[in-house]
């Protein structure tokens, strides 16, 4: 019963979006909970600033400002490589979950339709305008991911 639903359109079409919002909100929650987001936006703006020096640096030809750029960039990138593991931990754990929940939907709905595109697109469609499984859970979760990230200011940059 609930099977033949959710082959339906647009049935279908909507458990794929709130799958992908689900996701999304896991994934934000995770990256909260255990990621130092504040570290992670110093980390980046100070990477920012020092790109912009070295920019500067290398359009003026100045090879000793250069070279002390290069240097103050190894010891943050160092620095900086404690909080970037954190949101690859996070990452690597929910990827493995993600991955073989996908695996199980894809082998449910393998190549049947579940929305449609108003213009056609050449892959991962039925006949031009009918959207599988994979497509449209790419679509719909690119289309989430930044509001779910906003809202639970996770979003690192």
């Amino acid at each position: 019963m609930i099977e033949e639903l959710l082959l339906k359109i647009p049935y279908s079409t909507f458990f794929i979006l709130f799958l992908a919002f689900v996701l999304a909100f896991i994934t934000s929650y995770l990256q909260r909970k255990f990621v130092n987001i504040e570290e992670v936006k110093k980390f980046r703006s100070q990477m920012d600033e020092l790109r912009k020096q070295m920019f500067e640096a290398r359009k003026k030809g100045d090879k000793k400002a250069l070279a002390k750029l290069q240097k103050k960039q190894t010891q943050l990138m160092r620095d900086s490589s404690k909080v970037m593991g954190q949101q690859t931990k996070i990452s690597l754990i929910t990827m493995f979950p993600f991955l073989i929940l996908f695996w199980i939907l894809y082998g449910f709905f393998g190549n049947t339709p579940v929305a449609f595109s108003p213009v056609p697109i050449p892959y991962g469609t039925v006949g031009g305008v009918g959207l599988t499984f994979w497509l449209w859970y790419f679509l719909a979760a690119m289309a989430i991911n930044l509001p779910v990230t906003r809202a639970l200011k996770t979003q690192p940059y």
